[in-house]
């Protein structure tokens, strides 16, 4: 079954915030899962590239 088994949060997080979080998962009514087609029509398509913008620099080789 796919989904998240553990939520949590980072430094900084209330427990109010946590309690939100516990509160919509109880509530979330699950939908039917998309098919590949749907999300590659939504979001373009799936690669493993990273995205590399022109502020973004290389990482210099490794030296031996």
């Amino acid at each position: 079954m796919p989904g998240a088994r553990i939520i949590g949060g980072c430094c900084g997080t209330t427990p109010e915030h946590l309690a939100a979080m516990r509160a919509s998962i109880d509530t979330h009514v699950r939908g039917q899962q998309p098919t590949l087609d749907t999300i590659v029509q939504q979001i373009g398509p799936l690669t493993n590239a990273a995205p590399f913008g022109k502020h973004q620099k290389a990482a210099p080789p490794l030296r031996r």
